[in-house]
C-alpha cells in the first residue's frame, strides 16, 4: 500500500510501468517511486520543501525537482544520476519534449536553460521578466518558448539561443 497521507503529485513513465508520487509525511516532503502494476515501492527521495516530477521520455529517468535542486534518477532501480543546483529558488519549469534540457523560472524573474546530461545551465536573458515569472511553456517541437511576468508582458523565445522572437504586453 501507498505510505503519502498527503499526495500532491504524481506522474505516470510513457510505458505505465513507473509510478511516481510526491506528497507529505509530517512536515517533510516526499517523492516515492513504484513500479507498477504491482505497486511495489522501489524507492523514496526526503526533500525539505514541496517540488515536482516527471518521466523523462525514452530514456528510462525521472526528473525529481524543488525549488532549489533537481535530481535526474534512474526510473529502474531509483538511484540518483545526478544532482543539478538551482543557485536560486525556482518557481517554474518546463521539460524540453525530449528531456534533454530542462527550463526553469526563477524568482528573480530570469529564466535558465540546463542541459540535464553535463549540468551546464545557460541564463535566457531575452526571457527576463522584472516582475517575476508567472509561468512558463515550451512548444510541442520545443523550438519556443512562452514566458508570462507579473507585468503583464509575455515573451515567445528561442530555448536554444534566447533570442527573443515575439513579445506582447497583455497589460
Amino acid at each position: 500500500t501507498m505510505s503519502h497521507p498527503y499526495i500532491t503529485r504524481f506522474a505516470v513513465d510513457a510505458a505505465e510501468r513507473r509510478l511516481v508520487t510526491y506528497g507529505s509525511r509530517s512536515k517533510a516532503f516526499t517523492a516515492q517511486l513504484w513500479s507498477l502494476p504491482e505497486l511495489k515501492l522501489i524507492t523514496a527521495i526526503d526533500y525539505d520543501s514541496t517540488g515536482w516530477a516527471e518521466f523523462l521520455p525514452n530514456e528510462g529517468g525521472l526528473l525529481l525537482g524543488n525549488n532549489k535542486v533537481s535530481y535526474l534518477v534512474n526510473a529502474e532501480d531509483g538511484s540518483v544520476q545526478r544532482t543539478l543546483s538551482m543557485r536560486s529558488n525556482s518557481e517554474h519549469h518546463a521539460l524540453s519534449s525530449k528531456g534533454r534540457m530542462l527550463l526553469i523560472g526563477v524568482v528573480t524573474g530570469a529564466v535558465h536553460s540546463i542541459d540535464i546530461n553535463s549540468g551546464d545551465r545557460v541564463p535566457l536573458g531575452s526571457a527576463k521578466h522584472l516582475l517575476g515569472i508567472q509561468s512558463l511553456r515550451l512548444s510541442p517541437d520545443g523550438t519556443q518558448l512562452a514566458t508570462i511576468g507579473a507585468e503583464g508582458i509575455v515573451k515567445i523565445s528561442d530555448p536554444s539561443t534566447g533570442q527573443l522572437l515575439r513579445r506582447l504586453d497583455a497589460g
